[in-house]
């Protein structure tokens, strides 16, 4: 199916208590999100085309990480994207 993809802007998730590192990263990121500690979070990642290409629920561990690995996909930039609380938090990530 096709996805259409509004871009917010990246300063949305980039916060003194949210952070994906390392960016760009050979596959192995870490989302940090303090604020989001012990919270299900709905994470969707999709290619520049807008096709979904990971869907999954996850549970944000105590200390507000959230170890992401997506090595098995093919270099390039995608966007992910993590819905909690009502709110949805978007950042482009660089797979080398």
């Amino acid at each position: 199916s096709i996805v259409t993809i509004l871009f917010s802007s990246l300063e949305t998730f980039i916060s003194s208590t949210r952070r994906i590192y390392p960016n760009p990263s050979a596959g192995n990121f870490t989302i940090e999100a303090k604020d989001l500690a012990n919270q299900v979070v709905d994470m969707r990642l999709f290619d520049m085309a807008g096709k979904r290409m990971i869907s999954r629920k996850y549970r944000i561990s105590d200390s507000g990480n959230l170890p992401i690995s997506i090595s098995g996909l093919d270099q390039g930039m995608y966007l992910l994207s993590i819905e909690t609380l009502g709110q949805v938090i978007s950042e482009i990530i660089v797979l080398k």
